[in-house]
C-alpha cells in the first residue's frame, strides 16, 4: 500500500452501523496495538475490558443501507479471526475499498451481547408472559394494531399502494419509460439508469385458465414447477445467471414471499421476519376493493423492492423485534402463532378468488442468496443469542424456493438442476433489445435505442460478454445511461473490466474478488470441503488447454465450487448436470488471476506434472511454461549480455537489441499449436504477414507437431530490424 497509515472503520459486534467508528493505525502494528487504540476509542464503556480480551474480525461490510439493525457476527457471511501477534500490513494487503465496515469488536463472551436475538426458552423460575399462544397472540395484535392504526404512517402507505397509487419509477430523460430500481441507499438522481431486471414484468391472468404470455413461457422455473410433486425446489446457478429475474416472474405470477439472505436481518429472528411479512400481507388483503386494484405481482414488487417506496416491512420488524424481545419465549409458542396467521391469510386469498390462487394452491416461498445460510454447514448456522446453539436454517418455514450460486456437489437426487441457458447468438441479444423498445411508448425513445445500441455494439456485446444474463444486461443499462451516441465500445470496456480485471476485485460481482472470497472461504472451513479439488488448478487447466489448444470451453464434471466462485456455469448434457467454463469474460478473469498469482503458470504447471506419471503431461506442462520463461529471458536482453555469450563471439548482425516477433504485453495468449496451423502457414504469418493471418493475431510462439528429431517450440525474433527463426528441443 503506498501510504503505511490505515484509516479502519469498526463496529462492536450488536450494534448498528450508524454506530461506526475509524481508527488510524500504521499498518505496520499488530492486532494487539489495535485492540489498544480501540479500547481507548471506545472509553469509558470498554473500561471494564482489557484490550486482550476483545476480539477482532476482519470483515467487508458495505455501509449503504443506513441500516439501523444491529449487525451480528452470525450474520455476516465473510469474516476471519485475526490474531494478537499479526501484524496489520498481511490483514490489509490491498487499497480499502470506501463506505465500509473493517473490523467488528466482539466483547469478551461472559459480558451481554448489547442486542440478543431471542431466548429459545424462559429463564429458570422466570414468569413467562407468552407461555400460552393465546397470551402471544394478544401481544401481537396490540403491535399490530398501532402500527396500522388509521392515520399511521404504514396505513396510509399500504392502503395507497393496494388501491394502485404507486409504481415502480422509470427513466424520464434520453430514453424514457424504463424501469429504475436503485440499489439500497444510492441517491435518486437525473443520471439514474435504467434497471432492466424489472423490465416488462409479468401481470397475473386476469380470468382462471389464461395462458401465460408466450414471452414468459421460457422461464424455466415455471416449466419446472408445473406438476412438480416436491414442495422445495433449490436453485442452483451461477451468479448473474437470471435466477432472481426468473424467480421475480414467477412471483409475479403466483402468490408468495420473497427473502433475501444477504441481507443482514435474515440471520436472526427468522420467524418474527416472516411474522411481519404475514401481517402486512393481512392487512393488504383487507382494504376495500383490493381484488380490483391489488394483485401477486404488485405484492411481489413490494417485497423484492420496499425501498423504492416505504419500508413497511422493516418497519413492522423493527417494532416486533423490540417488543417480543422483552418477553421470555417458547418457540412452539410462536410457531403455533405465526401459523394461525398464515392460515389466515390463506383463507383470505382463496376468500378474494383469485384467479391465480384456487382453493389448493400454495403460497411460495423464496429465499434468495440462500448459499449465505450455509456457510456455517449444509443445514444449520449458530444462534446469535447462544454460540454454542445450533438451529436450522428457516425451520418453520415451508414451501422454500431457494435461491443461490453456493453450490457444494452435485449428485442430488432429490432435487433437479436447472439449466438457464442464457444468451445463444447475436439474435438473442437483439431480441432481447427489441423487446425493450416494445415496451417504450414514445417512437423518439425507440429510435434513441437503435441509435445508442447499433448492431455492431449488439454484435460486440455477444462477443465478449455473451452467457449469462447480467453481463450484456448491465452494459446496456451502461450504454443508455450515457445517451450518447459511439459510446457503447467505451461502455463494454468498462463492463468487461469491472468484472474481470484484479484491480476491480473489491467491486461487487468482479469474478477475481469472488474467486479470492471462496478460496478463504474452503481456508476457513476445510471440513465442509473435502472432496474438491483446488480451484486454482482447475482454473489452471482451463488456461492450460487455451494456450495449447485455442480451446475456449471447458466440461468439468463435479466442480460446483466454480460456479459459486462465478467463473463456471451449469448445463445439462443428456440430463446430467456438468460445470462448465464457456464465457469470453471468465477466461479474461482467469487470466487476470494468474496474472498476479502466478504469471508463469509454473505452480500450476508443477502441479500437474507431480499429480501424474504420464511423459506426455510433463512434456505438455514443460511446452506451456515455456513460451513466458522465453519472454522474460529476452525481454531487454541483449544477446551479447547473455553469460555464455560474449560480443567477441557474435556477429554484428546479432549484437543488438532482440524482440519477439508478434509478441505484445497487452496479449495474453503466446502460443498456438499445428492443431490450429500449419509450420508454414505460422512462418508466413511472421515472415511476410506482420504476424497476422486473414486478419487474425498469430501468436508468438508455435507447437510442430511431436517428432523424434523435431523442435518442441517454434519462435521469431528481430535484431536489428533481422528477422532469425529459433528452434527449441
Amino acid at each position: 500500500m503506498t501510504d503505511n497509515r490505515l484509516s479502519l472503520f469498526c463496529l462492536v459486534h450488536g450494534e448498528a452501523t450508524s454506530n461506526a467508528f475509524s481508527v488510524k493505525i500504521s499498518s505496520s502494528d499488530t492486532v494487539d496495538d489495535l485492540k489498544a487504540l480501540i479500547k481507548i476509542k471506545k472509553a469509558p464503556r470498554f473500561d471494564d475490558v482489557a484490550a486482550d480480551e476483545l476480539t477482532l474480525w476482519r470483515v467487508s461490510i458495505p455501509d449503504d443501507d443506513d441500516n439501523d439493525l444491529p449487525v451480528l457476527l452470525d450474520s455476516v457471511p465473510e469474516k476471519k479471526k485475526l490474531k494478537a501477534t499479526t501484524r496489520l500490513l498481511k490483514v490489509f494487503d490491498t487499497e480499502l475499498p470506501d463506505d465500509t465496515i473493517h473490523i467488528i469488536v466482539q466483547r469478551p463472551p461472559q459480558v451481554p451481547a448489547p442486542v440478543p436475538s431471542r431466548a429459545l426458552t424462559p429463564l429458570p423460575g422466570s414468569l413467562s408472559d407468552s407461555s400460552r399462544p393465546s397470551d402471544l397472540r394478544a401481544g401481537i395484535k396490540k403491535i399490530a394494531d398501532q402500527f396500522f392504526a388509521t392515520g399511521s404512517p404504514a396505513s396510509d402507505f399500504l392502503d395507497a399502494y393496494v388501491r394502485g397509487e404507486f409504481k415502480l419509477p422509470i427513466t424520464t430523460s434520453g430514453i424514457k419509460g424504463l424501469p429504475k430500481v436503485l440499489r439500497r441507499g444510492v441517491v435518486d438522481n437525473h443520471d439514474s439508469g435504467p434497471s432492466l431486471l424489472f423490465l416488462d414484468l409479468p401481470n397475473p391472468p386476469l380470468n382462471a385458465g389464461d395462458p401465460i404470455p408466450e414471452r414468459f413461457r421460457s422461464n424455466v422455473l415455471l416449466s419446472k414447477l408445473e406438476g412438480m410433486q416436491a414442495q422445495d425446489l433449490p436453485v442452483f446457478g451461477v451468479s448473474g445467471c437470471g435466477k432472481t429475474r426468473s424467480m421475480i416472474e414467477m412471483l409475479c405470477l403466483q402468490w408468495g414471499f420473497y427473502f433475501n439472505a444477504a441481507k443482514s436481518d435474515l440471520g436472526n429472528m427468522t420467524l418474527v421476519l416472516f411474522l411481519s411479512r404475514l401481517l402486512i400481507l393481512k392487512y393488504c388483503l383487507q382494504v376495500p376493493n383490493c381484488r380490483q386494484t391489488f394483485s401477486s405481482a404488485s405484492w411481489a414488487i413490494l417485497q423484492v423492492c420496499p425501498h423504492m417506496f416505504e419500508d413497511v416491512f422493516m418497519d413492522l420488524f423493527k417494532m416486533l423485534f423490540k417488543k417480543l424481545n422483552e418477553r421470555s419465549l417458547f418457540e412452539l409458542v410462536l410457531t403455533t402463532v405465526i401459523q394461525d396467521e398464515f392460515l389466515l391469510v390463506r383463507d383470505l386469498l382463496t376468500g378474494h378468488r383469485y384467479p391465480n390462487f384456487p382453493a389448493e394452491s400454495k403460497l411460495r416461498l423464496v429465499v434468495d442468496e440462500a448459499q449465505i445460510l450455509s456457510d456455517k454447514g449444509s443445514t444449520k448456522f449458530r444462534s446469535s443469542y447462544l454460540e454454542t446453539d445450533p438451529r436450522p436454517i428457516m425451520k418453520t418455514l415451508h414451501w422454500a424456493l431457494s435461491s443461490g450460486d453456493g453450490v457444494k456437489e452435485y449428485g442430488s437426487s432429490t432435487f433437479p438442476y436447472i439449466e438457464f441457458p442464457g444468451w445463444r447468438d447475436p439474435d438473442s441479444a437483439q431480441a432481447f433489445i427489441d423487446r425493450m423498445k416494445e415496451r417504450l411508448q414514445d417512437d423518439g425513445s425507440k429510435r434513441m435505442v437503435d441509435t445508442l445500441i447499433p448492431p455492431a455494439a449488439v454484435n460486440m456485446l455477444h462477443k465478449r460478454l455473451t452467457g449469462r444474463f447480467r453481463p450484456i444486461t448491465t452494459a446496456i443499462e451502461g450504454i443508455i445511461k450515457t445517451g450518447v451516441p459511439d459510446t457503447w465500445e467505451n461502455v463494454i470496456d468498462i463492463t468487461e473490466t469491472m468484472i474481470t480485471s484484479w484491480r476491480e476485485r473489491e467491486r461487487r460481482g468482479n469474478l477475481c474478488g469472488e474467486l479470492n472470497r471462496l478460496e478463504r472461504k474452503i481456508a476457513d472451513h476445510p471440513e465442509l470441503f473435502k472432496s474438491f479439488s483446488s480451484i486454482r488448478d482447475t482454473l489452471g487447466l482451463f488456461l492450460f488447454r487455451h494456450n495449447l489448444l485455442d480451446a475456449t470451453e471447458i466440461v468439468l464434471e463435479n466442480e460446483a465450487h466454480l460456479i459459486e466462485a462465478a467463473f463456471g456455469r451449469i448445463k445439462l448434457f443428456g440430463g446430467t448436470a456438468r460445470t462448465v467454463l464457456d464465457e469470453p469474460f471468465v477466461l479474461k478473469a482467469t487470466k487476470a488471476y494468474f496474472q498476479e498469482r502466478d504469471p508463469l503458470l509454473l505452480a500450476a504447471a508443477e502441479r500437474a506434472m507431480l499429480h501424474s506419471n504420464n511423459a506426455t503431461v510433463h512434456g505438455n506442462m514443460w511446452e506451456t511454461i515455456m513460451p513466458p520463461v522465453l519472454v522474460e529471458t529476452f525481454k531487454d536482453r541483449p544477446l551479447s549480455t547473455w553469460p555464455l555469450l560474449t560480443s567477441r563471439t557474435l556477429p554484428d548482425s546479432l549484437a543488438g537489441d532482440v524482440t519477439i516477433v508478434g509478441y505484445s504485453e497487452q496479449e495474453s495468449k503466446l502460443a498456438i499449436s499445428h492443431r490450429n496451423i500449419t509450420t508454414h502457414d505460422f512462418m508466413k504469418a511472421h515472415v511476410e504477414n506482420g504476424s497476422k493471418r486473414e486478419d487474425q493475431d498469430v501468436p508468438p510462439f508455435y507447437f510442430p507437431a511431436p517428432h523424434v528429431s523435431g523442435p518442441d517450440i517454434v519462435f521469431y525474433v528481430k535484431i536489428n530490424g533481422n528477422v532469425y527463426p529459433v528452434f527449441v528441443q
